[in-house]
This record gives C-alpha cells, structure tokens and sequence, in this order.
C-alpha cells in the first residue's frame, strides 16, 4: 500500500493528523490495533487546566500560564509547537467540527467549567455544542439523572457540585432530580442505552413533562451525556425549546457518548476525504535506511502481511496507557520504531495524587516532532510523534491530555504534508 502519509493510531492526535494531511489533499492511510480512546473518553479538550501543577484553583485565562510554560519547561509539547501553533490547531479544531456537523465550543485562551459524573468541577477549553452553556451564569442549577441508569447520580453530583461552586465563589442554587424513562429495562442500562432511548419521540415525551413540574426560569439544566447518538441535535432541540432551558451534557463513565459521537464524526469526515482505515493490524516489522523509514509491515488478526510505503509517518500509539510504549520488568521499549524512551518510568511519589515522574516519560523530539535518541540527535526525518508518545509533560495533573492531543496531532500532519517548519 503506497502512500504520502502513513498514520500509526487512531486517538484523537492520530485522527487530527489524518484529517489536517488529507486536507491537504495528500494520500493518507491510517492503520491501528484498535478503535483509539476517543469511545471512551469524554470527548471535551482540556488544555491546561492547572499551572504551576500544584495550584490549588483551576486556571480560567490560560494564555499567560502557557506562555511561562514555554519559557520555563521548552521540552514541553506546548513549548515545541509554540503559541501560534497551538492557535492554528484550536482554529482548525473549530472549524473541522463545524464542517463535521459536531461543532465545538471555546478557546485555548479561556476555560471552561465542567462538572464531572461525580460532581467535581474540572476545567476544560473547548467543549461539544451539548455542554456550551456556562455553569456560573445560571442561579438555579437541577441535575436530572435516570432512575433506570446505573451509573449516574444525581443528588451525589448536585451535593458534591454545590460545595465545589461555593469554593470558587459561585452562587448557584444546585437541586437534583432522578426521572424515569418509562420502559420495561431487563438490565441496568448505561448511558448509551439511554442515548438511544431518548432518540423515540414518546420516551422523551414522558421525560420531559416529569422536568416542566420542576423547571423554572433561569435555570440550567445538568444531564448525563445521554442526549441521543446520531440525532442528538432533535433531542436537544426538544428539551431545550419546550422547557425554555439551556441543557449541560457532562461526560460520564465509558462508553462515552460524547465521545463515541466525535470520534464518528471524524472518522465519517476522513472516509468522505479517501483516507483508507485498516482495523485490528499490528505492526511487526519496520524497514529502516539511512535515517528514514521506507516502510512497515503489519499483521491482520488473520495472520494476513500487509505491507505499507509511506513518504512520511506519524507515530500516535497512545504512550504507556494507549500501548504503544511496553514498561516491562528490565526494559522499557517504544514498540513500533524501538525509539529511546526517556524519563523516571519506575520513579514514582507515594503521593497517589501528587505529581507522578513517570508521568513525564515519552520520546524526545526536535521542533518538528522528529525523535531523537539520547544524545538529542534526530533519529529518522520522516516519523513525527504526536500525544501522549511524547516526553515532558503529565496530562493528569496540569489537565492538558486532549490539548497536547490536538496540538502535536495538527503539528504533525501539517508537516507530514508540508514539510519542515520554516
């Protein structure tokens, strides 16, 4: 299979990076052992939601927070893409939902406030159209939960939600109520059976009249991310123009719905641009020259050897979590191209929510995203690496696991397509 772009993962980087190469009209394939993270995750863009990590209060502008980062931490993805980089990917980012009908909103420069399925308030820059209403600019707040789903509570996120708001000075009144959709449920359902349930025009009919007894005005009304698969915009719609509220979709434990709907837009978004998809491949062999890559070769569930030519390639196998770096008991290995790894992989703080060294580990990389081994020497000039393969950072404790995502993800296919940064 020849191409000009070969994608090694289909996250959220590696997806971004297939879209932005192959809008630039260039042939791109992307290969993956499985479906990425995005099903799971929540789907919502956090940039950088503390800095320094250890501040107590999420930050609400980031712009000088990111320019000290740069300063302060230049191995930082952040730092290697810099500012106008990191506001060309959320531009693109903006414009490509819009296109792909999941349009999203917000910015780098500002973020917003999101309460968890558990009620915490975590900080987010860019979140989909179902979550854009802002949580302080409403007095009343009423989370709504359903009775027939098993992992979502409503008065637990109210009551947690409420001391969060009262702490960053929010003076919201936050009520909670469980609703039932009104069926026959043989099993505890999650928030996908729901989503799909809410979809039947009589289903949301009923839970919409048990919400206008208790709705008033100037509310903001909290739910689960449950507000339909493939028509959520009919179903938000429905809620929202009859009660004459704004609805809050927060995420929820997987599967994710909202992410479930990102990550189908894009990949529909990348079939309409004739980017070949080929699922459940690994690769098992890398052909390497003269400090290129001339090709890989992987292997079907099958069995089946499927070869691949690429002019360029981005490596977006997801780090330790996603797979694509092995820590093993003697050795820690980048699996596809055997890339340096570097960081305090067995260092860790007894501090379960303290910073984590380990967090930090990744490869290298030159201001184009090109490895480099231990001495800082570029190892091969056509294989960008992009989130969470990369070194310096930790997603978990400074919230920048989506935006790095997203940033290295544009970066990349950028120069896979275009060439080196002038």
């Amino acid at each position: 299979m020849e191409c000009d772009v070969l994608v090694i993962g289909a996250g959220l980087s590696g997806l971004i990076a297939a879209a932005v190469a192959a809008d630039y009209n260039k042939k791109v394939i992307v290969i993956a052992e499985g479906r990425g993270n995005l099903y799971a995750a929540s789907g919502f863009i956090d940039f950088l939601g503390y800095y320094p990590r250890n501040a107590q209060f999420p930050l609400k502008k980031t712009r000088l927070a990111v320019q000290k980062l740069i300063i302060q931490e230049p191995e930082h993805p952040y730092a290697v893409a810099g500012e106008n980089i990191i506001q060309e990917a959320f531009d693109y980012f903006s414009r490509l939902t819009a296109t792909i009908g999941y349009p999203y909103w917000g910015s780098w420069e500002e973020n917003r406030f999101i309460p968890t399925a558990v009620g915490a308030i975590a900080p987010a820059a860019m979140v989909p159209y179902t979550a854009r209403a802002e949580l302080e600019s409403y007095p009343r707040i009423l989370v709504a939960g359903f009775q027939e789903q098993g992992d979502f509570y409503p008065h637990l996120v109210a009551e947690n939600l409420q001391q969060q708001m009262r702490v960053l000075n929010i003076n919201s009144q936050v009520d909670a109520k469980w609703m039932e959709l009104g069926i026959n449920a043989i099993k505890e359902l999650n928030s996908f059976d729901v989503a799909l349930m809410l979809e039947k025009k009589d289903v949301r009919d009923r839970v919409i009249a048990q919400l206008e007894k208790v709705i008033k005005g100037d509310t903001l009304l909290i739910v689960p991310a449950v507000m339909g698969i493939s028509r959520w915009q009919e179903v938000v719609a429905s809620f929202e123009e009859t009660l004459s509220c704004p609805i809050m979709e927060i995420p929820t434990l997987p599967p994710s719905v909202t992410g479930f709907r990102l990550a189908e837009s894009l990949l529909a978004y990348l079939k309409k641009k004739k980017v070949e998809l080929y699922w459940s491949v690994k690769v098992t062999r890398v052909d390497i020259k003269a400090g290129e890559c001339r090709g890989i070769t992987a292997t079907a569930v099958n069995g089946r050897e499927i070869h691949f030519h690429g002019k360029n390639y981005i490596l977006a196998t997801g780090g330790v979590l996603g797979g694509g770096i092995k820590v093993g008991l003697e050795e820690v290995e980048e699996r596809v191209f055997k890339i340096p790894v570097q960081g305090e992989l067995r260092a860790y703080n007894e501090d379960f929510f303290a910073t984590q060294p380990y967090a930090y580990a990744g490869i290298k990389v030159t201001p184009d995203l090109q490895p480099t081994d231990d001495k800082g020497q570029r190892l091969y000039n056509n294989v960008f690496i992009v989130g969470r393969n990369l070194f310096g950072y930790d997603p978990f404790t400074e919230k920048s696991g989506n935006g790095v995502a997203l940033v290295s993800g544009y970066l990349a296919g950028a120069l896979a397509a275009r060439g080196p940064r002038k």
